[in-house]
């Protein structure tokens, strides 16, 4: 839909009746003088807010009957870059909406499930840092859920070594090993110190995370206590 500087409807494509109660007979029209069924109590001062400082506005909007829709409003620059009015276009994102909520209702189930698991498990993204614990691995790390959140899988403060106390090169730990061979990894020993000093032994076995197109974007982790000092 295009408006004048003075917000009257200019012309507009029948798609833009989706979400405006407009006609043919309304081009000329103030903007303000139609009906809408979407719930942006803003739009007409959006509208007058982009006209004023000439800042694109973008908005996630839904509908008063459950749809969703992207709402852009843009100045409209003639040839001459001379701002004569706005461009507002609507695009319709239900679809994406619904796969959003279902991918969202998934993940509160696998944390539903991870959380009540009697093992320790944690989840790493690509960059390294630890985004989950369930509440099991508080008693296996020696850490709150909230602490384990704010460290990365190679923290200095875990103080890794191998079996006989020497430390391990990062590229041999479980989540760099994954990474490298996007495959998962079984049983690799290492151990860790708790924030009281005692030693603890762990079992870790990982598998890759996968996103869109295959792309890794983190791991998972099942950790098992195996001795403590």
């Amino acid at each position: 839909m295009f408006l004048d500087k003075a917000l009257r409807i200019r012309k507009f494509t029948p798609a833009i009746s989706q979400v405006l109660n407009i006609l043919e007979t309304d081009t000329g029209r103030p903007i303000h003088h139609i009906n809408h069924n979407l719930n942006y109590p803003n739009f007409f001062e959006d509208l007058s807010q982009v006209l004023s400082d000439l800042k694109p506005l973008e908005q996630e909007v839904e509908s008063k009957n459950g749809e969703w829709f992207i709402v852009r409003i843009l100045p409209y620059r003639t040839i001459e870059n001379i701002v004569d009015g706005l461009v507002v276009t609507v695009l319709n994102i239900t679809e994406r909406k619904k796969l959003e909520k279902q991918i969202e209702r998934e993940r509160d189930l696998l944390i539903l499930i991870l959380d009540s698991s009697p093992i320790a498990r944690t989840m790493v993204d690509k960059t390294g840092k630890i985004v989950y614990a369930n509440k099991k691995a508080e008693e296996v790390l020696g850490l709150t859920r909230s602490e384990i959140h704010q460290r990365t899988y190679n923290d200095p403060a875990w103080k890794i070594t191998d079996l006989a106390g020497n430390p391990i090169p990062d590229s041999e730990l479980p989540f760099p090993t994954i990474l490298r061979t996007e495959k998962p990894l079984k049983d690799y020993i290492h151990a860790i110190q708790w924030p009281d000093g005692r030693r603890v032994l762990l079992r870790i076995s990982g598998v890759p995370l996968f996103g869109k197109e295959t792309e890794l974007i983190g791991a998972l982790f099942m950790i098992e206590l195996m001795t403590n000092s």
